[in-house]
């Protein structure tokens, strides 16, 4: 970890497709989940998430069954370059039977 990281839970980089749905707004957008904790998720997307908004999330984990959907509150957004955002979610319910898919899933490509 990091010297200046305040996370309790360990990250690890993973690599498959969300899809953000913005409940207040209607509107859904895609992104690469790029790393998953127990407390949470980071992304990429073209487009700004802004901090405290509360989302829905499908994550498409490619282990052949259905996709995880679960709801999640943005804690930051950066951007990294001209149409791309780097974003950290926290999960607002943990559900254990998704996470345990999204590390089996980390632990198959080692």
């Amino acid at each position: 970890m990091y010297k200046d990281d305040r996370r309790i839970f360990e990250r690890f980089e993973v690599d498959f497709p969300v899809e953000i749905k913005h409940p207040i707004a209607q509107m859904s957008t895609n992104a690469r989940c790029c790393d998953a904790s127990a407390s949470g998720i980071g992304l990429f997307s073209e487009e700004r998430l802004l901090p405290s908004t509360n989302l829905q999330l499908q994550l498409d984990i490619p282990d052949g069954h259905s996709p995880f959907q679960g709801s999640a509150r943005v804690v930051w957004s950066r951007q990294v370059e001209e149409e791309r955002w780097h974003s950290g979610l926290e999960f607002m319910r943990i559900n254990l039977m998704g996470l345990r898919r999204i590390f089996e899933t980390r632990a198959q490509r080692d």
